[in-house]
């Protein structure tokens, strides 16, 4: 049991340092890739 925990935490902890390199990128090169563009107009509504 205790195993599987810890297997679920590094899954969170890698899909969380992911999702944060994305917003990174995606604030950095606006231009480039076009996603907070994408994210702004969701966050709107």
């Amino acid at each position: 049991m205790q195993e599987a925990k810890v297997k679920r935490e590094e899954k969170y902890v890698y899909l969380t340092s992911l999702g944060n390199a994305i917003v990174i990128l995606a604030n950095r090169t606006p231009q480039k890739l076009g996603l907070s563009d994408k994210i702004g107009n969701k966050a709107q509504f």
